[in-house]
């Protein structure tokens, strides 16, 4: 059964976490994410394959209600061209006055309703620091990102621009916090990076 609901996830282009496996071997109740795998599973063997997509669509948003919200992936980036298209930042050093790019993917949003579409809304904060945690540069309104669509997406990615302030040569924290405008909840990461001479 467990390798059944771990077929149907990656088919549904999710991860379970080990956690929902885990109550389940236990014999803990399933929960909404194994009960539409189940029903997902069920209807595909029976040949009902529009049917099963359908259900499939139910296992990734029960799944995606599940988490939390937080990064699946973000990094410093030279070039952004879409949804997992960019071109990684070689190292993580940069000159004073250069202008870092963040690309990231944020999992766990909420889903809001305006006029018919479904929308995803994040507003971003920014804090550059040194390692011992003196603030240098904050902002609590970077900017905000909005998505509009017929559909509920979950590959939504960001990028932002970052112009640093005149920094001298050293190592350096950017500290990146998003908020779901639907939900109210927080997420934040730091990412290393140093100035050069």
């Amino acid at each position: 059964m467990i390798s059944a609901i771990c077929r149907l996830a990656r088919l549904a282009g999710l991860t379970l976490a080990g956690g929902l496996l885990l109550a389940t071997a236990n014999g803990a109740s399933a929960g909404p994410v194994m009960d539409a795998a189940a029903q997902a599973e069920s209807l595909l063997g029976t040949g009902k394959s529009a049917d099963a997509l359908t259900a499939f669509d139910q296992v990734t948003d029960a799944a995606w209600a599940a988490l939390p919200f937080q990064f699946r992936n973000i990094l410093l980036v030279d070039q952004v061209s879409g949804y997992g298209r960019y071109q990684p930042h070689q190292g993580s050093t940069y000159k004073a006055g250069d202008t870092p790019v963040i690309y990231f993917e944020p999992v766990g949003y909420g889903f809001g309703d305006v006029d018919g579409l479904s929308r995803i809304g994040i507003r971003t904060g920014l804090e550059i620091r040194t390692p011992g945690g003196l603030v240098l540069a904050k902002t609590d309104d970077f900017g905000e990102l909005e998505w509009k669509g017929l559909a509920k997406s979950h590959e939504f990615y960001g990028s932002l621009s970052v112009a640093l302030p005149d920094l001298r040569q050293g190592n350096y924290e950017l500290i990146l916090t998003l908020t779901d405008e639907t939900s109210g909840k927080t997420t934040a990461t730091t990412l290393l990076f140093d100035i050069a001479a």
